[in-house]
């Protein structure tokens, strides 16, 4: 550990000066080197100041590392109003109950993540990978689904009114409930879906079979 401590600059000291210096470093030859220092600032701790800078840099680390868990996307670009969240990981993160219509998913890696009772309508899930995702009571009315993969998702009584989910995947998904009115599907989508379809949407009133177009 090195002390700073004030002495007359040495352009300027006195040969009294000096040796005052010199017998003051003697006298703590047991203890950690001194310094002089002609700056003409008060006498610091070298070692106290550097844990200050630590501990600040220790504190500001910790403040990141929360806020990027409650603000996933703070990080993100904001165009047009809409926040991008694009290959943003968010597995098993929990954002039920909130209104995330101004983030877009696209791509995001969400797997187990819960939107229970979100408002997620006109939302981007454009390739999200969502396996095992809970939507459950969730509003993704008019949002885009298209090839994403919601192997084993949750969608009991979510609203997946006027969605695109083109080539998106549903294998094992949980659908009683839901709400698929004017989803444009396949038949080999319709076929599937309606094997594992049943019961009748809490808010909206519809029949699942129903809105699917179930023979």
């Amino acid at each position: 550990m090195e002390l700073y401590t004030r002495a007359p600059c040495c352009h300027s000291s006195s040969p009294a000066d000096v040796l005052r210096v010199r017998q003051a470093s003697r006298t703590v030859s047991a203890r950690p080197a001194v310094k002089t220092c002609c700056s003409g600032q008060h006498a610091a701790s070298a070692e106290p100041g550097q844990r200050l800078k630590q501990a600040a840099a220790t504190g500001l680390v910790a403040v990141a590392a929360a806020a990027s868990l409650l603000l996933p996307f703070q990080a993100a670009a904001v165009s047009g109003g809409a926040t991008k969240g694009a290959n943003v990981p968010i597995s098993g993160q929990d954002f039920s109950n909130q209104d995330l219509q101004k983030i877009a998913f696209t791509k995001g890696t969400m797997r187990s993540t819960n939107f229970s009772g979100s408002n997620l309508r006109g939302v981007s899930l454009f390739g999200a990978i969502a396996k095992e995702a809970k939507f459950v009571g969730a509003d993704l009315s008019n949002a885009d689904l298209s090839s994403g993969d919601f192997e084993g998702a949750d969608f009991t009584d979510a609203n997946l009114s006027g969605a695109s989910v083109a080539n998106a995947r549903f294998q094992g998904a949980k659908l009683d409930g839901s709400d698929w009115t004017d989803v444009p599907l396949r038949k080999d989508q319709i076929t599937y879906l309606c094997k594992i379809a049943s019961g009748t949407n809490a808010k909206t009133g519809n029949d699942t079979r129903e809105s699917l177009t179930c023979p």
